[in-house]
């Protein structure tokens, strides 16, 4: 059911018979997104260890615009070392979020998402 996929130090757990994206997926299987998640501190600390690195990514590229390019669902584990910039954007400053206007009203809009969703589709089967 889980496969570790090796591509230079980056690792992939996936499971072929999902679906598309993680968006996409019925709630039913994720119990397998919850399996494939249990696997990752085990598989990550031993990346670190492997790669000597300090610590790392956990990624989902859940549809195009976001950079998927394989299209089932699976989680990446990507090491990474201090000042890496592995991405553009880490060499920025970092700036604590303003908590402003547009941050409240999309907060808002947000949660009048959620208030659409089925009730049952938030609640968490009991194990």
């Amino acid at each position: 059911m889980y496969y570790a996929l090796s591509y230079y130090s980056k690792v992939t757990l996936s499971n072929l018979r999902a679906n598309s994206s993680l968006s996409k997926s019925p709630p039913r299987s994720m119990q397998i997104v919850a399996a494939m998640c249990s696997k990752v501190p085990l598989i990550s600390n031993a990346i670190v260890k492997a790669t000597d690195s300090d610590s790392f990514n956990l990624l989902v590229n859940n549809g195009a615009a976001a950079g998927q390019v394989i299209f089932h669902t699976h989680i990446h584990i990507i090491p990474r070392k201090e000042r890496d910039c592995l991405w553009a954007s880490e060499s920025l400053r970092r700036q604590t979020m303003k908590l402003d206007k547009e941050a409240s009203q999309l907060a808002l809009r947000v949660r009048e998402q959620l208030c659409r969703v089925p009730e049952e589709q938030l609640v968490q089967p009991s194990s």
